[in-house]
Order: C-alpha cells, then sequence, then structure tokens
C-alpha cells in the first residue's frame, strides 16, 4: 500500500495570509501542523498548532503575514510512496508527529505516526499476522525508581499499549 491510501487531506495557508486565518484553520481542523504554500500552491513549509494560542492572543502578532512564522524543516513524503518508507521516516525521526505528503510539489494531505500505526495493524490483523507485545512484569514506581540509569521500566497500560514509566 501507498501513503496515497491512508493520509487525510488537510486545508492549506498561503505564506502572505494574516496568522490569524492560519490560527482558526489549526483550531478549527484540530490541526498538529498546518502547510504552507506560495502563490503556485507549491508547498513551502509549516506552521506548528503549539505556535497557535500565543499568538492569537495577540493583537499584533495576529495581523502579521504566516511566513514570518513558517518553519521550513518539515519531514515530506511523496503520495506514492510505499506504507514502508513512511514507517522509515518516522522511525529515524521519532519527535515527528505527521509527515505532509505531496503529489507533484504540491500538499495531498497529511500521514500521521498513529494513522500509520493503525492501518499497519488493521493489515497484519486482516492477513492473520498477529502484534506480538512484549511480556513484561508489572512494576511499582518504587520498583522503577530503584532501576539502573541504563534500564528502562517498562509496564503495559489498561489498555494493553506500551508505555515507558
Amino acid at each position: 500500500m501507498n501513503v496515497r491510501d491512508h493520509m487525510t487531506p488537510t486545508p492549506t495557508v498561503r505564506s502572505d495570509a494574516p496568522m490569524a486565518t492560519a490560527v482558526d484553520l489549526i483550531i478549527q481542523h484540530g490541526l498538529r501542523i498546518l502547510p504552507v504554500v506560495d502563490d503556485n500552491n507549491r508547498f513551502v513549509g509549516h506552521l506548528e498548532a503549539a505556535d497557535g494560542p500565543p499568538i492569537r492572543r495577540d493583537p499584533i502578532l495576529k495581523d502579521f503575514p504566516v511566513f514570518h512564522f513558517t518553519r521550513y524543516g518539515a519531514s515530506v513524503i511523496d503520495a506514492d510512496a510505499p506504507n514502508e518508507a513512511a514507517a522509515r521516516l518516522f522511525d529515524d525521526n521519532p519527535r515527528v508527529e505527521a509527515l505532509v505528503v505531496l503529489s507533484k510539489g504540491r500538499v495531498a494531505g497529511l500521514l500521521t505516526r498513529d494513522t500509520l500505526e493503525d492501518a499497519t495493524f488493521a493489515a497484519a490483523s486482516s492477513t492473520g499476522l498477529q502484534r506480538s507485545m512484549p511480556t513484561v512484569r508489572r512494576q511499582s514506581p518504587a520498583e522503577c525508581a530503584h532501576v539502573a540509569e541504563s534500564m528502562v521500566c517498562v509496564e503495559t497500560a489498561p489498555d494493553s499499549s506500551i508505555w515507558l514509566g
């Protein structure tokens, strides 16, 4: 399967638009990132949701053009790339939560880490493969406090997902 099969269409904002417009889009669509495009609708960068609240409250900043706040180091992937390529990008960049999906240089959508993991799990389930979960003993917070610094205390959460404590 390709990235195109699992991406979510997303709005974009032009780099010359006021920040108030961008912040409204982020809030309205519940986005983590908002792709920024130029006059020809070509991808140039992104805004992060964390930037929105301080700007929204500031009567001066909200009128500044988006390009003043654009981040130019977004992780992008082609819409026709295989899911494995997206998984490698996420694995290589643990802080990246979403990839901007491009098709012919234009924003086609977003692919979040969660969406890709859900799609991978669904594909594995439909082919009869089972998700392997590590078998661990639950440890109390007191036990975790005594674990050597080089080790990590792993617990199973109630929903059977793994989290680090």
